[in-house]
C-alpha cells in the first residue's frame, strides 16, 4: 500500500513548525555543564561519608574581615542554608540565581576548617562562632606564634631584599601589626606568614591526609566537593594540585635563568595538598633545599611561598596535578577570556549548577581570586561596591569580574551568620 504524499507547501510548513518548536524548547531549558576532557570523577574511589579539610591563614585584624564572608560562601554552596528563615536569601541585586531542575547528588560531608591565626584574631573568631550551630562543621585553630619558628631557616635578607623602600614599608607594617595584635614576629613581616603556606604538612596534624588551601581573597562559586573530587584523580606520584597562570604576570617577576619555572608558573591562591604523599616524600626537606637554592642566586624571595613552590615543581614535574582553569580565575592582572572562557552564574543552594543555552560552551567559575588592591573587606575597598554590570551570555572581562566579585562578596558579608547550619 503506497504512503500518502505530502504536498510541497505542507511539507515546508511542517519543517518550519518543527524548527520553531525545537528552538522554543532549547532556549527555555537549562543546560547542564558539559564535562571537559579528563574531568570525569572516579566516583568508585570516593568514600560516601567523606570529610573535607580546608585551610587558610589570617594574621592581624586588617585581614580578618574577609574570612567570615568566605566561610559563609563555602557553606552556602554546600547547601547549609536555612533558606526558610527570614532574610536568608542571597541578595545580589540584578544577578539572577538559577534554580536548576535536579538536586545535587553528593556524599554527605563533614567540613573541617583549619585556621592559622594570631592570638587577638583567634579571640574574635571564637566569639563569632560560639553561638553558631553548624552541623558537620568543625573549626580548628592554630597559633601563629607557635609555628612561625619553622621559617627560621630562611635568612632575613631573603625576605627583605635590597631595596630600602621595601624595608621601610615592611617596618611600618610591623609596627602597626605589633601595636594592634601584640604579635612577636622577631623582625618578620607579612611575607613571613604567607610563606607559612609552604609548611602546612608540618603544621596540620598527622591525621589530616588531604587539604585544600585557599587565600581569604577568594570566592567559591560551586560546591567545594567539586574541587575536592580532584584528589581522586591524582596519580600515584601527584601530590600538589594547582593552576598555571594564564598570563605571564608571575613569569616576568619571578622567573630567572637560574630558577626557571614551568610555563607561566602556578598561583598559590588555591592548592590541593595530598599531605600523606608530601610527608612520605619528606616535603619539609624539599622546601628547605629549594630555599637554599634560591639563596644562592636571588637577592630575595619574590612572591614568597609561590617562588618556593614553583622551584620545587620545576624540578619535580611528576608531583604536580593541573586543575581546570575555572578553579582559579584571577581578578587583578587579567585572565584572558579566550584561554579560559567562563560565566559567573550564581546558583541556588544545594542545586546543580547550570548554564543557559547560549552559555553552554563556557565554563562555570569554580573559584574567583581577587588579587587587585584594595580588596573587598578592606577599609579602602568599601567604595568598590557599586551597581553591577553583568554579561550573562558572554565571557566576563576583567572589569566585569571586579564588579561581580564585589557584589557577591558583600551579599555574603550581609547575610546573617545564623542563616547557616
Amino acid at each position: 500500500m503506497s504512503k500518502p504524499s505530502v504536498p510541497g507547501g505542507n511539507r515546508l510548513l511542517l519543517l518550519i513548525t518543527s524548527w520553531i518548536l525545537y528552538v522554543a524548547v532549547w532556549t527555555k531549558q537549562p543546560v547542564m555543564l558539559q564535562k571537559k576532557p579528563n574531568e570525569s570523577p572516579d566516583d568508585e574511589k570516593m568514600p560516601f561519608n567523606a570529610s573535607i579539610d580546608i585551610a587558610t591563614m589570617v594574621v592581624g585584624p586588617d585581614f580578618l574581615p574577609r574570612l567570615f564572608p568566605l566561610i559563609k560562601n563555602i557553606l552556602y554552596y554546600e547547601g547549609r542554608v536555612r533558606y526558610w528563615m527570614t532574610n536568608c536569601a542571597l541578595n545580589i541585586g540584578t544577578i539572577n540565581a538559577h534554580n536548576c531542575p535536579e538536586q545535587q547528588i553528593k556524599p554527605s560531608t563533614h567540613l573541617n576548617f583549619h585556621l592559622l591565626t594570631d592570638a587577638r584574631s583567634k579571640i574574635i573568631v571564637q566569639n563569632y562562632f560560639q553561638d553558631m550551630q553548624i552541623k558537620d562543621f568543625t573549626l580548628h585553630l592554630y597559633d601563629f606564634e607557635s609555628v612561625v619558628h619553622i621559617l627560621d631557616v630562611i635568612p632575613d635578607e631573603l625576605y627583605n631584599g635590597n631595596p630600602r623602600k621595601w624595608r621601610n614599608i615592611w617596618a611600618a607594617w610591623l609596627r602597626k601589626c605589633r601595636k594592634k595584635t601584640k604579635i612577636k614576629t622577631a623582625g618578620r613581616n607579612r611575607t613571613t606568614w604567607t610563606t607559612l603556606r609552604i609548611a602546612w604538612p608540618e603544621i596540620l596534624p598527622e591525621n589530616v591526609s588531604k587539604v585544600i588551601t585557599i587565600d581569604t581573597d577568594v570566592l567559591i562559586n560551586q560546591d567545594i566537593w567539586n574541587l575536592w573530587k580532584h584528589f581522586y584523580r591524582f596519580n600515584s606520584t601527584q601530590m600538589l594540585g594547582g593552576i598555571f597562570e594564564l598570563t605571564d604576570y608571575l613569569k616576568g617577576r619571578m622567573d630567572s635563568p637560574e630558577q626557571p619555572m614551568l610555563g607561566n608558573g602556578f598561583n598559590g591562591g588555591v592548592l590541593l595538598m595530598d599531605l600523606r604523599k608530601m610527608r612520605q616524600q619528606n616535603w619539609a626537606e624539599l622546601w628547605r633545599k629549594a630555599v637554599a637554592n634560591i639563596a644562592e642566586t636571588d637577592k630575595f624571595i619574590a612572591f614568597s611561598d609561590q617562588k618556593i613552590f614553583n622551584v620545587i615543581m620545576y624540578r619535580n614535574r611528576h608531583f604536580f596535578y593541573e586543575l581546570p582553569c575555572e578553579w582559579n580565575i584571577v581578578i587583578g592582572h587579567g585572565t584572558p577570556a579566550a584561554v579560559c572562557p567562563v560565566a559567573w552564574v550564581v546558583g541556588i543552594h544545594n542545586r546543580r549548577n547550570c548554564l543557559i543555552p547560549r552559555q553552554s560552551a563556557l565554563r562555570l567559575i569554580g573559584l574567583a581570586h581577587y588579587t587587585a588592591k584594595p580588596k573587598p573587606g578592606d577599609l579602602a575597598g568599601r567604595n568598590l561596591r557599586r551597581a553591577i554590570l553583568v554579561k550573562t551570555v558572554q565571557t566576563f572581562r576583567d572589569r566585569d569580574l571586579h564588579i561581580t566579585f564585589n557584589e557577591v562578596y558583600y551579599a555574603f558579608d550581609g547575610m546573617d551568620k545564623h542563616c547557616f547550619g
